[in-house]
């Protein structure tokens, strides 16, 4: 069965109406969310030592930090934390060591990404409820300019590009629970490092659809990777989900010239990325 053209969809969602209105019309969609959300709490809540009360407050002999702002990190009293992956730390056993002031796209592809953002845990051996061996999945947003590159002036604003390109994506590592703490396990053969120019395959209804016909792939069946990963969840059978967010900032060229024309104006797209790239 082919996959139904942007025209057929029913009722007032066709190309020309704002996207803004189809979210707003939408919104209730939300009550219902926020219902499943509450039972899944529940569900995390029931665990000993925690209460199902809100208004027995916390659980006991927890103490509250008091508001406060300075250069430490702090935990409530009783707990502890642990910085377990940085920036370009290692995610494989041959990942060249982070030179924060010689950097190079070719590094950030073996790295620890950029600005964390969602966060998985995967229980290894995959369906089990394993809490001490897992798989970490980080979405790394975006990039800071000025943070990466502070006063190193030794490189070309593509070659700049091309860093902060690769520093974008998502990093899946595997990681260990010992008595000492949580470890990288860099050996690991699921460990991967996923970036904007990884190789992506379309699967399902739209795969080989018009739309997601492209340059790299004119059968529209590959893409070239993923970047402004934000949000994400982890399914019911045992995969994650990422989802990418201001895609607009990353389109130049002339939007114009392209079947696409009506979706980038109805998304702002306008060819510009020079808020990005200027």
């Amino acid at each position: 069965m082919s996959a139904p053209k942007w025209s057929e969809q029913t009722g007032s969602e066709q190309a020309g109406e704002a996207f803004a209105d189809i979210l707003e019309r939408r919104l209730s969609r939300r009550t219902f969310v926020r219902g499943s959300l509450l039972t899944t709490g529940s569900l995390l809540l029931a665990q000993p030592g925690w209460s199902l009360d809100a208004r027995q407050g916390p659980a006991d002999g927890f103490i509250e930090l008091n508001h406060g702002r300075d250069a430490d990190f702090h935990v409530a009293p009783g707990y502890h934390h642990q910085v377990l992956l940085r920036w370009g730390d290692a995610l494989f056993p041959d990942s060249p060591v982070f030179k924060p002031r010689q950097l190079e796209p070719s590094g950030q592809l073996y790295q620890f990404g950029y600005n964390n953002d969602f966060l998985a845990y995967m229980p290894l051996p995959a369906g089990s409820n394993n809490s001490h061996q897992g798989l970490l999945v980080v979405n790394h947003e975006y990039t800071d300019r000025d943070l990466m590159f502070a006063d190193d002036h030794r490189l070309s604003r593509r070659e700049q590009i091309d860093i902060e390109i690769a520093a974008h994506g998502l990093s899946v590592i595997a990681i260990e629970r010992q008595q000492q703490g949580w470890r990288v396990n860099t050996n690991h053969r699921c460990n991967r490092r996923i970036t904007p120019w990884t190789s992506m395959r379309f699967s399902g209804p739209a795969a080989g659809h018009q739309r997601l016909q492209n340059t790299h792939s004119p059968d529209g069946r590959q893409t070239l990777g993923t970047y402004a990963n934000c949000a994400g969840g982890v399914t019911p059978w045992g995969t994650v989900l990422s989802a990418e967010e201001n895609v607009q900032y990353y389109f130049a060229g002339d939007a114009g010239q392209t079947h696409e024309r009506a979706s980038h104006e109805r998304y702002g797209v306008h060819g510009d990325a020079s808020m990005l790239f200027a």
